[in-house]
């Protein structure tokens, strides 16, 4: 079965998705426009993705036929329904330029949307972490490899074909001296006290707050 290692649980108040691999694959929740809840499933294979949508309506398992090469990264958040990801890709007219862009997959038309802008050039010199902020806005941390220096920004308009970015903070790394990874791991923001959380998982977890 080629889902066999998919567990999915549905409750009364949440639905839990459970991945028992730690392979290439990758699931997304989200619903369509009629409050119907999907899965997507992304899987890497070598410079190729195969996406599978599961429809609970249904009940059933389908192929998408998307083709991109893209290679997305593992972590995603979903908001207002669809699922946003960041992917490297080669700037249009330069082949040797590489830059993170911002995708959204919608799961009411079931297809990716155009490429979105991030608020800053990346190159490949950095990481890009996405995050949510309440239940309307999107959050990206940069971390610029060559300077230890990690901004943040968050979306005065998110939508899966139009995105605009307000600047919301900068960190000086160097004063986390021997705590710098924690910034390669998950964060969220809390906007109107100008805090944010870092989170890293490890053997035990760790939660640490920062206040600005």
């Amino acid at each position: 079965m080629a889902y066999c290692y998919a567990s999915l649980g549905i409750s009364r108040a949440r639905l839990v998705v459970l991945n028992a691999y730690s392979g290439q694959n990758r699931f997304s929740v989200g619903y369509d426009s009629n409050n119907n809840h999907k899965i997507l499933w992304v899987s890497h294979w070598f410079d190729n993705n195969e996406f599978h949508i599961y429809d609970f309506k249904s009940n059933v398992w389908r192929f998408l036929d998307v083709t991109t090469r893209k290679r997305f990264p593992w972590r995603s958040v979903s908001l207002k329904g669809n699922t946003y990801f960041t992917a490297v890709e080669k700037l249009k007219g330069q082949e040797e330029v590489k830059e993170y862009s911002l995708f959204c997959f919608d799961f009411t038309r079931e297809r990716f949307g155009g490429r979105l802008p991030l608020p800053f050039h990346s190159g490949t010199h950095g990481s890009v972490i996405l995050s949510t902020v309440r239940e309307d806005k999107l959050a990206v941390l940069f971390n610029k490899f060559d300077v230890d220096e990690t901004k943040i920004w968050v979306t005065t308009k998110i939508e899966p074909n139009a995105v605009t970015w307000s600047y919301f903070l900068k960190l000086d790394r160097k004063v986390f001296s021997g705590r710098r990874n924690v910034f390669e791991q998950n964060f969220f923001v809390d906007e109107k006290n100008k805090v944010i959380f870092l989170y890293r998982h490890r053997k035990e977890a760790q939660l640490q707050s920062l206040h600005y």
